[in-house]
């Protein structure tokens, strides 16, 4: 699909639900931003007033946890590290040891898909659990984000600067959550599509990537105007990354061990792929819109994104390509290992109860085991 194919319709439905929020703030100006979003879901998708408040509440979870998991990173390099290790706790040695040597093995095959899995992933086994987890965080600067966003500097141009110019509005807690409405109905009715399944993102994580993205994005309007250089705009990005990945990392591990290395193998790999991309390219159209009043047409700001997405289209390129190769290669390592797990679960079926199983053959995920 062309770049700008995936833009346009993104950018009508924003445009259009941003349009239907306006229309219920109308002549009722004591409706607080949180009640107007509730609303909004309860008419869009017949949510009861309860779901509507779950979602809502979760998408604001995530703006705050990454915001204070990027604040701690800015102020403590130590502090993803502390995430990891505390976000693991509840389960066993060998469960946690399952989650860092395969989360570890899954990130450095994002960095380079021609690597060998297995390789990989016996020496990630000889690691000690602290050396596996500074290597997880150190292994943050081959996510694909800091490329993406080399593009999008080099490709904003000087009216979607001036546009997202206004940096300390953009990063507002409430155009955050704002932003975080937006990718989650764009995600439920399908303009933007952030996995490469039919699974999606949870409101919480939707909520970290919405401020990420828009404080990326206010960064590097940052630079492009000067108030930045660009060894500050690393450090800044590099702090977006970290605190982006630590509440991934988090909520993932909140759910059930059987199928927890899979899902945050897959979740890393669509929010610092094609998920912050998408998010980058329609938050200055989220921040246009909520702008503007009512009755501006998409069609003045498609002017603008014809100048923006060109010029980022080769990212879609780098990214389909690297997209293919590394979801081929962890998908072909997720078979492998579920033959592996038949093969041990017969082994210890004809074995005696008392042998000791192999600390390397425990079968706490039977697609990553």
């Amino acid at each position: 699909m062309d770049n700008t194919e995936f833009i346009a319709p993104a950018v009508k439905a924003i445009k259009e639900n941003l349009d239907q929020i306006r229309s219920l703030k109308e002549g009722k100006n004591e409706l607080s931003f949180a009640e107007t979003a509730q609303i909004f879901l309860m008419d869009k998708f017949g949510y009861t007033h309860i779901q509507a408040t779950e979602i809502y509440d979760e998408l604001k979870q995530g703006v705050e946890d990454y915001t204070a998991s990027e604040e701690a990173a800015s102020n403590d390099s130590s502090s993803v590290a502390d995430s990891i290790v505390a976000a693991t706790l509840p389960y066993s040695p060998e469960e946690r040891r399952s989650i860092y040597v395969n989360v570890l093995t899954s990130m450095q095959l994002i960095k380079d898909d021609k690597a060998d899995v297995e390789e990989l992933r016996n020496t990630n086994s000889m690691m000690s659990d602290d050396e596996l987890v500074a290597a997880i965080k150190d292994s943050l600067d081959g996510l694909p984000f800091l490329f993406v966003m080399e593009k999008v500097k080099d490709g904003l141009t000087p009216e979607l600067v001036a546009i997202v110019g206004e940096t300390k509005e953009i990063r507002t807690k409430e155009f955050k959550l704002a932003t975080a409405l937006m990718l989650y109905v764009a995600q439920k009715e399908g303009s933007i599509k952030f996995t490469d399944d039919d699974s999606e993102l949870s409101p919480r994580i939707l909520g970290a990537m919405a401020a990420a993205g828009a404080d990326a994005l206010a960064v590097t309007a940052d630079l492009h105007e000067g108030k930045v250089d660009t060894p500050i705009w690393r450090l800044a990005l590099k702090a977006i990354v970290s605190g982006l990945f630590t509440v991934v990392f988090t909520a993932t591990c909140t759910l059930a061990i059987l199928v927890l290395n899979a899902l945050i193998i897959n979740t890393i790999f669509s929010v610092f792929g094609v998920g912050l991309l998408a998010t980058i390219l329609v938050l200055p159209a989220i921040y246009y819109f909520t702008k503007n009043a009512i009755k501006t047409s998409e069609t003045e700001y498609a002017k603008l994104i014809e100048k923006y997405a060109p010029a980022l289209g080769d990212i879609f390129d780098v990214l389909a390509s690297w997209a293919k190769a590394v979801v081929e290669k962890i998908k072909g390592w997720m078979r492998v290992a579920r033959d592996k797990v038949g093969e041990v679960t017969e082994k210890i079926k004809t074995q005696r109860p008392t042998q000791t199983q192999n600390a390397d053959e425990v079968v706490t995920d039977p697609a990553l085991a």
